[in-house]
């Protein structure tokens, strides 16, 4: 796959999908969350997108992009 994602658009994915795994392991850990039993559920999702969104920024490709045609890179 061609390279989608620019310099700008990599470095804030990798960023935020930095702040929502430690958001999901810190609410997974029972530090943080409303004490319910979906908070692990939650933690879980924003986890993966986490985990997907440090996936395309350190490959700077998104099949999301592809499908809709944005290009972000120069």
């Amino acid at each position: 796959m061609n390279h989608n994602v620019g310099q700008t658009d990599r470095i804030v994915r990798i960023a935020a999908g930095l702040v929502a795994v430690i958001v999901a392991v810190v609410v997974a850990m029972g530090v943080a969350g409303l004490g319910s039993p979906v908070d692990l559920v939650v933690a879980a999702v924003v986890g993966l997108i986490g985990l997907v969104l440090i996936g395309t920024g350190v490959t700077q490709t998104c099949a999301l992009y592809s499908l809709i045609g944005v290009d972000t890179s120069d």
